[in-house]
């Protein structure tokens, strides 16, 4: 799959005077930078794994400013997927450095990558680039495919780098974006891939609370049991001793339960509820709470946490 290049023009990078010097007209010539990667990108052929949808452009720093070569410290240009009112990822299939290195770009070399880290710098990706020619000379655009493709959640920040800081290019086009240092210029890059629908998993069940009581109460009620809660609020019976003859069984299949949990004497009903609570659209019920089962087989009732 190739790129689609939008011709949009952008000028090249030069801190000299002579440079300065240069008549509109020169530095119109020259302002064959790629907005979105014209001569870097429209070469690109894509890679990745076949994917459902078309690639797109998730970021882009470049601007028209003339450009510095070298970013200092050691920083990497952060990317952010943006939140959406739904909940989204976005699946990061290709990046883009400029690697203007005064006009003279930057060959790759057997140990260069570009990588990609999470906010606490550990390593998600890291590739060896290729470098195709830029704006006004070979090697100025590394490109990368990323595969296996990173996937960022909406709202979640990852932070992209090449290996070749001295040849990085930026300006103040480029800045406020850390927020720790809204002067510091980080290094131009382009972000492809996806945006698509996130479904969050399900929350994991908390471990079984270990049993403090093994032996059923057999007809002699001398234990925790014979308080039976009142589980109304929920469907369930009455509290014991105010309990009349109860019989709760509601017979629908555990598919329709995100999941069904045993109220013991010993469990805390405050925990099931808060289980049940982080499904959207859930409602908390009593599923089974038969008036003798406090006495006998030592539990209260089965809840179970109804779909929507």
């Amino acid at each position: 799959m190739r790129f689609r290049s939008q011709q949009l023009s952008r000028s090249a990078e030069s801190s000299s005077p002579a440079v300065a010097e240069n008549s509109a007209a020169q530095r119109s010539r020259r302002s064959i930078f790629f907005g979105t990667l014209v001569a870097f990108l429209a070469l690109a052929v894509l890679t990745a794994p076949a994917a459902t949808q078309a690639q797109s452009l998730l970021y882009s720093n470049l601007n028209k400013g003339a450009v510095t070569s070298g970013v200092t410290g050691n920083l990497a240009t952060p990317f952010t997927c943006k939140p959406q009112p739904n909940a989204v990822q976005c699946v990061i299939t290709q990046i883009a450095t400029f690697q203007f290195n005064n006009g003279k770009g930057d060959l790759v070399q057997p140990n260069d990558a570009i990588t990609v880290w999470d906010v606490s710098r550990k390593l998600l990706f890291a590739a060896k680039p290729t470098a195709i020619a830029g704006p006004t000379g070979p090697n100025q655009n590394w490109i990368v495919t990323v595969n296996p493709p990173v996937v960022v959640l909406g709202g979640q920040m990852v932070l992209i780098q090449t290996s070749n800081m001295a040849g990085w290019a930026h300006n103040s086009g480029t800045a406020n974006c850390l927020s720790f240092d809204p002067s510091f210029q980080c290094g131009m890059i382009e972000v492809w891939g996806q945006v698509l629908p996130y479904t969050p998993p399900p929350p994991k069940s908390p471990a079984p609370q270990p049993r403090t009581s093994t032996n059923p109460y057999g007809g002699n009620c001398n234990g925790a049991g014979c308080t039976h809660p009142d589980l109304r609020a929920y469907g369930g019976c009455a509290p014991y001793p105010l309990l009349p003859t109860c019989y709760v069984q509601v017979n629908a299949p555990a598919s329709d339960y995100f999941f069904l949990e045993t109220l013991y004497p010993y469990t805390s009903l405050s925990q099931i509820v808060t289980q049940c609570s982080q499904y959207a659209g859930s409602k908390l019920m009593v599923v089974t709470d038969r008036y003798y089962d406090y006495y006998y087989i030592d539990n209260y009732a089965v809840f179970g946490c109804l779909k929507p």
